[in-house]
């Protein structure tokens, strides 16, 4: 089981940002394990290599230097019965994929950010998960991106070819497909909404006065806010309320 998070922006900040953000999740999670990294990078020039792979701190500046494609980061070594302690998958770019009856519906111009936390590791540190709230919070701002959420879930997020749901149900929807810029897929523990999102919610004020919820306002400069709700506990008679605030959004797509 992992508590896993993922947000869509078009574009996430250069690497030596990307790399920065990399290292405050995990100096949180503080995996027991070496962490692995595969990223595909543009060479700077005809001789380099377009992929970067080894352990993660030996593979760091490297990073940091070079425009990020895709990156997978993960700990080696799954542990039987738990799986991995930690897993980010980004892409800043989408392989062009053969026309099949597979194909996304959509085709979401939309780039994905992923990280996938280990339950146990989560649940052991969680009065301190305001840690990584920050962290996401600062990279949804920065990144401008349109959607995020994070919540409980059997596997890992791999990347834009998952289900949204894990759970079988008549429409089964992967993340490439959905439209973040219209709707929300569902009210999870955490979620991230843009300014574009939240001006369709009725009266956003009362929403945050719901007992049981915390809500943040991001990019307080702006005239249009965006806003990162998070629950309390997750009970089912307050996650009722916030729906019905979100009632405009919720599964619209």
């Amino acid at each position: 089981m992992y508590f896993a998070f993922f947000m869509c922006s078009l574009r996430w900040p250069h690497s030596e940002r990307t790399i920065d953000v990399l290292d405050r999740l995990i100096d949180w999670v503080s995996p027991g394990k070496s962490l692995q990294v595969i990223a595909d990078v543009r060479p700077d020039e005809p001789q380099m290599k377009p992929t970067i792979t080894g352990d993660y701190r030996a593979c760091r500046s490297q990073l940091a230097r070079r425009d990020i494609k895709h990156l997978r980061l993960g700990t080696r070594d799954w542990r039987p019965g738990t799986g991995a302690e930690l897993y980010v998958f980004l892409e800043n770019e989408r392989p062009a994929l053969p026309v099949t009856n597979q194909q996304a519906v959509g085709e979401s111009p939309l780039m994905l950010f992923t990280l996938s936390i280990n339950l146990e590791i989560w649940n052991r540190q969680e009065k301190t998960a305001q840690v990584v709230y920050s962290v996401l919070e600062d990279l949804f701002v920065e990144s401008n991106s349109v959607y995020g959420a994070g919540h409980e879930r059997q596997r890992i997020l791999s990347g834009p070819f998952d289900l949204i749901e894990e759970r079988v149900t008549s429409r089964p929807v992967r993340i490439i497909d959905f439209d973040f810029y219209h709707a929300i897929p569902a009210v999870y523990r955490c979620n991230y909404l843009s300014d574009q999102l939240v001006a369709k919610i009725e009266l956003p004020q009362s929403l945050c006065r719901i007992e049981g919820v915390t809500c943040r306002s991001l990019n307080s400069t702006s005239d249009r806010q965006a806003l990162a709700l998070y629950f309390d506990r997750y009970q089912p008679a307050v996650v009722s309320q916030v729906r019905e605030h979100l009632h405009h959004l919720v599964g619209a797509d």
